[in-house]
């Protein structure tokens, strides 16, 4: 009995390595692919067939298969494959040695069936393993647990193992060799988790990624509360001081000012605007919006239509005070759009405010407000805001007097990533100012760009220098370049090719006859 068993299976191996079918009456089934070649246990396995010759009702259609010959209809695949060109995928078993397989269909309530077939399975070692393992798909954009989303929200799925086919699901369950293939990229527009799961014959199939994609129409700094009146400034969020980053070990110092300043915001619904309220320091006059394109967010920066200084003015009878705001109007040259190796920026730049909180007998400013708009909803901007002192330097750094060869006395950082320490607003004066901000890198990107963008009433010339990694010496001197001043807003912007991690540090100077009331310097990593 052993004997004809072996013997059955050799011809049948042989049969199908020949092509040789059998014919059913006026349909024949044809295999027309499967491993011919040992697979892995626990690998995906692909087989394929046609039906020569079918017309008519096609009921049933599928793979019967077992690790015995005698047993070969003992197991079977589903759902039936009622449309060319008809494939199944079966799992390698772990523990045995050999899988055979034969189709059978039923045709106009005929049943038809092929050969039986042979594959050769390599048993898994005691243990696990049991052969290579399909690479995890990646999603695009990534969702580590959750992401915010505005739909609709296009998700890439990709597997860096060639030839694998991914296979995911959006209800929740896992994938498998039945689940949907992944062709194009998904639209996603509600709350959705996404699994995939990718397949290659003669390996283990990959691990199965998960992604979450969250809708929620409210920022992390506003809710959705201006809906119904649009210009309602007393819903407004005050811009807080963000929590100062990790010093830098190598230079104690370096530690960011209390103006660092910058949100990561979106706007959604596009009739629910944002309102944002701040306040200015006794010695702060100048005051600068910098509203700029973030990696997850569009090309182009939203706007500032409205500013108002929340003002109280006092009853010359009553004596007591009563808020009466007084809308502020942004004059041509104290507004533009910039565009540059770093993205767009659209700026607002006011030279003389009146502090908040500064009492007279009539009337104090108490904050001001400021509203952005889009023409559409917004998944991500960043918004900077500045109020620059006229006695100091900025809020990143005190006055720092220097040699050329000196190492950086206050440092202010800008971080690299996915973070939204990207911009900061600063100012050089007095005259023969040094500002210094440095990027901690752990990883090489291809290139860094950057933007300076001095704003109206600078004049003079400055020179803007990038040293490292990890030091300022001569001889990591990385870029280097002089910028000539005329009043307007200028921008000054580049790459630059940073090849090893490392701190680098960005250097901007003046001599003593310029001027630099504020300017903008945004650095971002170039994909």
């Amino acid at each position: 009995m052993i004997m004809r068993c072996k013997l059955l299976v050799l011809v049948g191996c042989v049969f199908g390595l020949l092509g040789i079918i059998i014919p059913a009456g006026a349909q024949t089934i044809v295999v027309t692919s499967y491993p011919t070649t040992p697979v892995n246990a626990r690998s995906a396995v692909r087989i394929g067939w046609r039906i020569d010759g079918l017309a008519g009702g096609l009921t049933h259609n599928h793979v019967h298969w077992a690790v015995t010959p005698h047993q070969v209809d003992q197991q079977y695949t589903s759902p039936h494959d009622l449309s060319a060109p008809f494939q199944a995928i079966i799992t390698a078993p772990t523990t045995a040695d050999a899988i055979y397989f034969r189709i059978h269909a039923i045709v106009n309530g005929r049943d038809i069936y092929s050969d039986v077939y042979t594959i050769l399975v390599i048993p898994a070692p005691p243990g696990g393993g049991g052969g290579q393992r399909v690479a995890t798909p990646q999603f695009d954009p990534p969702a580590p647990g959750s992401r915010f989303l505005i739909p609709p929200l296009m998700v890439t799925i990709s597997c860096a193992t060639p030839g694998a086919t991914i296979r995911y699901t959006t209800d929740g369950s896992n994938p498998n060799e039945t689940s949907p293939v992944y062709t194009s990229p998904l639209s996603i527009t509600r709350t959705t988790t996404i699994k995939a799961q990718a397949y290659r014959d003669g390996m283990q199939p990959s691990a199965i990624a998960v992604a979450t994609y969250t809708y929620d129409p409210n920022d992390r700094y506003e809710r959705d509360n201006n809906l119904s009146n649009p210009d309602d400034r007393t819903r407004a969020s005050q811009f807080q001081t963000r929590s100062a980053p990790p010093t830098n070990p190598t230079f104690p110092s370096c530690n960011p000012g209390e103006g660092e300043r910058i949100q990561l915001r979106s706007i959604h619904p596009a009739s629910d605007p944002d309102w944002v309220k701040f306040t200015f320091s006794p010695e702060a006059r100048r005051m600068v919006i910098a509203l700029t394109d973030h990696p997850e967010g569009p090309e182009e920066p939203p706007s500032v239509d409205q500013l108002w200084d929340e003002r109280e003015v006092r009853d010359p009878v009553t004596r007591l005070w009563r808020v009466v705001p007084q809308q502020i109007r942004f004059q041509d040259n104290e507004q533009g759009v910039v565009s540059g190796t770093a993205g767009r920026i659209r700026y607002y730049y006011k030279p003389n405010l009146q502090p908040t909180g500064n009492r007279s007998d009539s009337e104090r400013s108490q904050a001001y407000s400021f509203r952005v708009t889009a023409s559409g909803s917004l998944e991500a901007y960043l918004l900077a805001v500045g109020t620059l002192p006229i006695k100091e330097t900025d809020f990143y750094e005190k006055i720092v007097t220097e040699r050329a060869d000196a190492a950086p006395g206050a440092v202010a950082i800008l971080r690299i990533g996915n973070t939204p320490d990207l911009v900061h607003i600063r100012s050089l004066v007095p005259t023969g100012d040094v500002d210094w901000a440095w990027i901690l890198i752990n990883r090489t990107p291809r290139q860094v760009a950057f933007m300076y963008v001095i704003l109206p009433g600078a004049t003079g010339t400055i020179a803007i220098e990038i040293y490292g990694p990890d030091g300022i010496d001569p001889t990591k001197r990385r870029y280097s370049q002089s910028v000539r001043l005329n009043g307007n807003s200028t921008v000054h912007s580049s790459a630059v090719n940073l090849t090893e991690p490392g701190v680098y540090y960005f250097r901007v100077s003046a001599d003593a006859s310029t001027i630099v009331p504020a300017y903008i310097l945004k650095v971002i990593e170039v994909e």
